[in-house]
């Protein structure tokens, strides 16, 4: 009898135009063998015929004659336990539907992807049944497109999309249309993948000390709020800000004293300002704010004058109490600056102004030098 190894490369050559179907790529080599006595597949093959690939025109064609009628047919069974074990051993999810709206096949991986029953699958179910399924146990995740489209439903193929579990898994998932009708439908846990970019973008945009928007992407920021007032109207103004006395801080209490002082001033002005505004650390003790609908001096002047009251307030550190002060630059768009450099330079200047009154204090860009 031919081994494992010489029927799976049979399989190689029979189902050579499966990666096709399976775009993200080959099998896993890092996947457990399933436990012996173990169902391979949820949905059972019968030994003449793999349901989940009717149409395949490189299948043998075996003759029966009347003494060999309804018997298996040499090495069908290695093909199909082989075939099983590759199925198995996939790391992808793997559910194919026929043209009827039944599943055909679904191997244990797209099981666990969307948790799905066994039995429920061994019944080869509808679309219909598994939608139910879904929305009962899983109401609160994404549904999956393909458990909407009806049988011929008109679909533009192949569709790719993002599916998120309930519990947070992402799942890349790949719809083809077969030429019998049916859809094939591959699934991959991209979840690492996606935390990985989700973090990296997250590292590009903000301060690593204070988690604050970065200079970068403040400046992203600002763009967006002087095309959106375009757009809405929407007046909004700049605030620089400075922390007095920060210098003194280092040279007496050191660096991490310095930190902890950053850290603690960046979190009272996110806690002084609205939601929708910006707060970004540029670089050092400077700051800057985008405040959204700030159209006049005395909304600016209130938000100023919060401001220098909760960062003026002691700061614990290592059972010290420190103490910082701050001057604020203000520019008002359009007023002050059509464009971000006018209105960062005009806030700027503004701040310098405040720091020659006195410091702890705010001063308004003087519109004649804007």
């Amino acid at each position: 009898m031919t081994g494992t190894n010489e029927r799976i490369h049979t399989l190689d050559k029979r189902w050579a135009h499966i990666p096709a179907i399976l775009p993200h790529g080959g099998w896993s080599q890092t996947r457990p063998p399933v436990a012996a006595g173990m169902p391979l597949l949820h949905a059972k093959i019968p030994a003449r015929q793999h349901a989940a690939l009717p149409d395949d025109p490189a299948l043998p064609q075996r003759r029966h004659n009347g003494r060999h009628a309804g018997m298996a047919q040499p090495g069908m069974a290695e093909d199909q336990a082989a075939f099983q074990h590759i199925l198995e051993s996939m790391d992808l999810g793997l559910l194919v539907v026929g043209v009827n709206g039944r599943v055909k096949m679904c191997n244990g991986r797209a099981l666990t992807m969307l948790d799905l029953p066994a039995d429920l699958m061994e019944r080869r179910a509808t679309l219909e049944a598994l939608l139910r399924h879904e929305r009962a146990h899983n109401g609160h995740g994404d549904t999956p497109p393909w458990l909407l489209l009806q049988p011929g439903a008109p679909a533009t193929f192949p569709l790719t999309y993002e599916l998120t579990r309930p519990g947070g898994m992402i799942l890349e998932v790949r719809s083809v249309r077969l030429s019998d009708g049916g859809t094939v439908h591959t699934l991959m846990d991209v979840t690492e993948r996606k935390r990985s970019e989700e973090s990296a973008a997250y590292r590009a945009n903000h301060d690593a000390l204070t988690g604050l928007t970065n200079r970068a992407h403040f400046r992203a920021c600002l763009d967006d709020a002087i095309a959106g007032n375009t757009e809405t109207g929407r007046p909004f103004a700049v605030l620089y800000l400075d922390l007095d006395r920060f210098k003194d801080v280092n040279d007496t209490h050191g660096h991490a004293t310095g930190d902890r002082v950053l850290q603690t001033a960046a979190a009272r002005m996110l806690g002084t300002v609205r939601e929708g505004d910006i707060v970004a650390r540029i670089g050092g003790d400077e700051f800057c704010i985008i405040a959204r609908n700030v159209a006049c001096l005395e909304t600016a002047r209130t938000l100023a004058d919060r401001l220098l009251h909760n960062i003026g307030q002691p700061c614990a550190v290592n059972d010290q109490r420190v103490r910082v002060g701050l001057s604020i630059g203000i520019a008002l768009f359009p007023q002050h600056g059509t464009g971000a450099d006018g209105l960062l330079q005009n806030a700027d200047a503004a701040l310098y102004a405040a720091k020659q009154s006195g410091r702890n204090g705010w001063t308004m860009c003087d519109p004649g030098a804007a």
